[in-house]
C-alpha cells in the first residue's frame, strides 16, 4: 500500500465504515490476502455477481474486516496505487450474504456528525491565499436544517504535498427528519500556510479525496 499514492495522511490515520471504527490504515494493511477469508465468504462473494451484485476484485490486496463471527466487510483494492476501489458488508446466518455497498470513511470522534465541503462557487485560488472559502455540507437528513451554527472547527493536515480538510457537525436532536437536501454552510477557513501549488484534499474520505 504505497503511502504517499493512498492518502498524504499516513497510515496511522483511523479509519470507519458507517460511522463504526474498524482500525487504522496501518491495520488494514495486515489483513490483505485471500487467506483471511472465513470459510464459505469467498465462493459467497463470487457467487453474488450472478445475483445482480458486481463481485470485487479478489486477490492479494483484497482487504477483509472481521466486525464478529457474523459480519464481515471485503475491501477490493487496486494494487497499482493501494486505493480502495469498492467495500462491501457482508452476513452471515446459514450462509454468507451481501448486505450494503459503501466507501470508508476518516473515523470521527463520538458523538459528530458528518460532513462534506466544496470550494465555494466561483472561487478562484491564489497560491499565496491564507484563507480558504469553501461550502461544507451535512450528510445526515435534517430535514433542511442548517449547520452553520453546529458546524465545528475543521481539522486542517496542513502537510507539504497537500492540504486536508476534516470537517463534522455537531448533530441535531434525536427526530424523524426529511432528506430534501441540506442547505451548505459558507464559511472562510484560516490555513497555517499559503496554498502553494499543493493537492487540496476532503478528509471526511478515506482515502482523502481531491478537490483540487
Amino acid at each position: 500500500m504505497p503511502e504517499e499514492l493512498l492518502d498524504p495522511r499516513g497510515l496511522d490515520i483511523e479509519v470507519s465504515f458507517g460511522g463504526r471504527a474498524i482500525g487504522s490504515a496501518r491495520d488494514l494493511e495486515l489483513l490483505k490476502g485471500l487467506e483471511h477469508f472465513p470459510d464459505g465468504l469467498y465462493e459467497a462473494v463470487l457467487d453474488s455477481a450472478t445475483a445482480g451484485h458486481q463481485a470485487p476484485r479478489l486477490d492479494s490486496a483484497t482487504i477483509v474486516v472481521d466486525l464478529n463471527e457474523e459480519r464481515v466487510l471485503v475491501i477490493s483494492v487496486d494494487e497499482e496505487t493501494g486505493a480502495p476501489m469498492g467495500t462491501a458488508y457482508w452476513h452471515r446466518n446459514e450462509r454468507w450474504s451481501w448486505n450494503t455497498t459503501s466507501h470508508l470513511t476518516t473515523a470521527r470522534h463520538p458523538g459528530q456528525g458528518e460532513a462534506v465541503w466544496r470550494l465555494q462557487t466561483g472561487c478562484r485560488l491564489d497560491g499565496n491565499a491564507v484563507e480558504l472559502p469553501v461550502a461544507v455540507t451535512e450528510l445526515a437528513c435534517t430535514g433542511a436544517t442548517p449547520c452553520d451554527d453546529r458546524l465545528l472547527p475543521p481539522i486542517v493536515d496542513d502537510l507539504p504535498e497537500a492540504l486536508v480538510l476534516t470537517f463534522s457537525v455537531m448533530p441535531l436532536p434525536p427526530g424523524n427528519y426529511t432528506c430534501p437536501g441540506n442547505p451548505p454552510a459558507l464559511v472562510d477557513v484560516s490555513l497555517p500556510t499559503p496554498i502553494g501549488d499543493r493537492a487540496i484534499l476532503d478528509g471526511h474520505y478515506w482515502p482523502a479525496r481531491r478537490i483540487k
